[in-house]
């Protein structure tokens, strides 16, 4: 996760209150690629609480982060492995 997230990241990240919305933002900066500005907007557009996903029971939203963690890691894993060849 430090690769991915800056420090500002981190520092808006830490002072949401719900575990569960702090690893909401956390996984949709990784997957979309917020800048911290972005993070910071959309939690101010309370993003989080106008999904769909925030009216789910907490064990299924955990579900579905771990799911999203999971593919994410399978994408890493399978283009890691692809050869490239490099011709100038």
């Amino acid at each position: 996760m430090r690769r991915q997230l800056t420090w500002t990241h981190l520092r808006t990240i830490m002072y949401l209150n719900d575990e569960l919305q702090r690893s909401f933002y956390i996984e949709m900066c990784k997957l979309e690629k917020w800048s911290s500005r972005t993070l910071q907007d959309r939690i101010k557009s309370m993003l989080y609480e106008r999904t769909a996903i925030s009216r789910l029971p907490e064990v299924t939203i955990q579900n579905g982060l771990q799911q999203n963690r999971n593919q994410a890691g399978l994408r890493r894993s399978r283009f890691s492995e692809t050869p490239i060849c490099w011709i100038f």
